[in-house]
C-alpha cells in the first residue's frame, strides 16, 4: 500500500510581531529559568526507479567535510550510482524506492552538521520516495533552521506539520511548529499546538514551552483564551500558570487581577525559590507603574 498523502497547505506571512508579544516575551524571559510536501502516491510500475529525486541531490562533496565522514559519503553516493545503472533486480520497484530512501537519508545523515544544505538536499530526495517518515520530516525541519536561507522558517513549518501530521502525538515536533509558525505570524496556530503540547506534559517539563505560549497568545491577541488555559492548567496548584495567568491579565488591561495572582504565587511559593522572587519583581514592577508602594 503506498503511504498516504502529504498535502502542503500555504502559511501566512508576517515581518512583525505585535508590542504585545515583545512585552511578554521579556516579562517571560527571566521566569524560564526560574522553573516540501507532496501528494503523489509511490508507483508501482518498473520504470527508472528514484530518477526523479535525482534534481534534489547534492553531486559534488563539500570541501570541509571531514577525511573520514568524506570517505564513507563517497561509498554511499558509488552505490546509489550503481543502482541507478543496475537496479538490484531482486527488489521489486517498491522495494527499490525504499532503498533509494534510506540510502538518501543516510547520506543526508552523514552530511549533517558539516553541509547542511547537503544534508536537506539528501534528505528531500530520501522524502520524495518515502514519505510516510515522520522523525525524518522533523529531522529537515531542524536542519532548515540551520540554513539561515531567506524560505528557511517556512520550509521549517511545513516540515514540522508533515511530521504532526504523521505523528500527531508528537510532543516534540509539535513545539517546533509552533514557534516556527510564531516567526511567520501565525500565532493562533502557535497557541492551539502549544496548548496540545502543555496538555501532554508534566509541570516539571511546562517550564520552557508556558513562556513561549503567553507570547503566542499576547501576538494573537487570545487573552482570555490564554487566561482560561491557565487556569485549568493551574487548577491543580501549578505556580508557572498563575504567573502567565498574571501577566496576560495585565498585558490585557486587568492589572489588579494581575496584582492579585503574583500576590497568591507569592504566598504558595518558597520565599528563596527563583521563581518567588521573580513573582515579586514583578509584582512591585505593576504597583510601581499604577502609582502605588511597593
Amino acid at each position: 500500500m503506498a503511504p498516504e498523502s502529504v498535502i502542503e497547505r500555504p502559511r501566512p506571512r508576517r515581518h512583525a510581531t505585535s508590542a504585545y508579544s515583545f512585552f511578554v516575551a521579556g516579562c517571560l524571559g527571566l521566569m524560564s529559568g526560574c522553573n516540501d510536501k507532496k501528494s503523489t502516491a509511490a508507483d508501482p510500475t518498473p520504470t527508472a526507479p528514484a530518477a526523479a529525486a535525482t534534481a534534489d541531490m547534492v553531486i559534488n562533496l563539500p570541501k570541509e567535510l571531514p577525511p573520514e565522514v568524506a570517505g564513507e559519503v563517497a561509498v554511499l553516493l558509488e552505490k546509489e550510482q550503481t543502482w541507478l545503472v543496475t537496479p538490484p533486480k531482486e527488489l521489486t520497484p517498491l522495494q527499490l524506492d525504499k532503498a533509494f530512501a534510506d540510502l538518501r537519508w543516510e547520506v543526508a545523515q552523514k552530511f549533517g552538521m558539516h553541509d547542511v544544505e547537503g544534508a536537506i538536499s539528501y534528505a528531500r530526495a530520501s522524502l520524495k520516495l518515502d514519505e510516510a517518515q515522520p522523525a525524518r520530516w522533523e529531522r529537515l525541519g531542524d536542519w532548515y533552521n540551520l540554513s539561515g536561507e531567506l524560505t528557511s522558517a517556512r520550509d521549517a513549518a511545513n516540515a514540522y506539520d508533515n511530521a504532526v501530521f504523521l505523528n500527531p502525538k508528537s510532543v516534540g515536533a509539535r513545539k517546533k511548529l509552533a514557534a516556527a509558525s510564531l516567526m511567520l505570524g501565525d500565532a493562533k496556530e502557535a497557541v492551539r499546538e502549544l496548548e496540545f503540547c502543555l496538555y501532554q506534559m508534566p509541570e516539571a517539563e511546562a517550564g520552557e514551552v508556558v513562556p513561549l505560549y503567553a507570547a503566542a497568545c499576547a501576538d494573537a491577541g487570545e487573552f482570555k483564551r490564554g487566561i482560561a488555559f491557565c487556569k485549568i492548567m493551574g487548577a491543580e496548584g501549578g505556580a508557572v500558570y498563575g504567573v502567565v495567568q498574571a501577566i496576560l491579565e495585565k498585558a490585557g488591561g486587568n492589572r489588579e487581577e494581575a496584582l492579585k495572582l503574583l500576590t497568591d504565587v507569592e504566598k504558595k511559593e518558597e520565599p528563596a525559590s527563583l521563581l518567588s522572587q521573580y513573582v515579586k519583581t514583578l509584582r512591585q514592577r505593576y504597583e510601581k507603574e499604577k502609582g502605588g508602594k511597593p
